[in-house]
């Protein structure tokens, strides 16, 4: 196809080209195939600046620079609207014969150029050579049976690798699902054997104020109880008391409203022995404060865990539950 554009003012011509042997059609008012491709290839005028005269615009139109030996035609059914797309439902008249000769620009070669004499075959040059070829392929032919029959003995011997791969699958399922049911087993073994040990408490059950000071460091009983799984924590006394030997995670949390009182110390204690601990020390600017600390120790069956306030010593709690003890059993030894 070739776009060739002429200047309004002065005349002078120019093309460009590009090869292709289909066009997609609007479909004409008129109803005909002829008419379709008349509207396609109608010239137009565009904006185009001349480099000869500095026209500013020109006449475009479409034309054949070449003919194919096939043209495919695609006719738009169907157009775009702001609402969606629109499928046009006119008839369309396809004539038996289409002419291009309008179509054509003025060089535009015959639709079958005639071969020089002397390089054209004849009708027995044709005919010998369509034999050669037709013994070539009857070549390739024998080739490509020998080839499926090899291809065939391979298959055979895959599909008897790939039954006896099968026949593996089946055997490790049946392993695996005795696997499963042996792990089942152990797990519920275990559950039975490994003792439910958890508590969640707080210092204050329905009380708002401070408690302390104390003389003496004092144990804290943490009245408000959340969880006591297997009844390990006493809130008569606020102490934890080991049921079975192994290893425990603790976990505490303290809060103080030290405006103008003392400052608040809390130790975790093992029997008589310190574990960790956790300080406020008040201040005209930070009057409220909160802090938190724990441990994961190893118990043994008797061993009491509480938390103890410092004498003198005081600590904050109310319905909101700033003061926390809680604790559990990670597994047995």
């Amino acid at each position: 196809m070739a776009s060739v554009l002429s200047c309004t003012s002065c005349g002078r011509t120019s093309s460009n080209s590009e090869d292709y042997n289909h066009l997609s059609l609007d479909i004409s008012p008129e109803g005909t195939l002829q008419d379709c491709l008349a509207l396609n290839f109608k010239s137009c005028v565009v904006d185009f600046r001349c480099p000869n005269c500095d026209g500013l615009q020109a006449s475009r139109r479409e034309q054949f620079h070449t003919l194919p030996r096939v043209l495919v035609l695609h006719l738009k059914r169907f157009r775009h609207r702001r609402w969606g797309v629109q499928k046009l439902k006119r008839s369309l008249l396809i004539p038996p014969k289409l002419s291009l000769s309008t179509l054509c620009g003025d060089d535009v070669p015959p639709l079958h150029s005639v071969i020089p004499e002397e390089q054209a075959f004849t009708n027995l040059d044709k005919l010998a050579a369509l034999k050669e070829r037709l013994g070539s392929m009857e070549q390739e032919q024998t080739v490509l049976k020998y080839s499926m029959g090899t291809m065939g003995q391979k298959l055979g011997a895959v599909e008897i690798k790939l039954q006896a791969s099968e026949s593996e699958v089946e055997m490790m399922k049946t392993v695996n699902t005795a696997q499963e049911k042996e792990l089942y087993s152990l797990k519920e073994r275990l559950s039975v054997a490994q003792p439910k040990i958890a508590f969640s408490v707080a210092l204050s059950d329905s009380f708002n104020g401070h408690t302390g000071p104390f003389s003496i460091d004092t144990p804290l009983k943490y009245l408000r109880v959340f969880s006591n799984s297997g009844s390990g924590y006493n809130p008569a006394t606020g102490i934890f008391t080991a049921m079975v030997r192994g290893m425990y995670c603790f976990r505490y949390t303290m809060y103080s409203n030290n405006s103008g009182r003392p400052n608040s110390v809390l130790y975790l204690m093992k029997n008589n022995e310190l574990l960790v601990t956790t300080w406020n020390t008040a201040n005209r600017m930070d009057v409220t404060d909160s802090s938190s600390n724990g441990v994961i120790v190893q118990l043994e069956v008797g061993d009491n865990v509480y938390l103890r306030l410092g004498a003198s010593r005081l600590v904050y709690d109310d319905s909101n539950h700033h003061n926390t003890f809680s604790g559990f059993l990670l597994f047995t030894v």
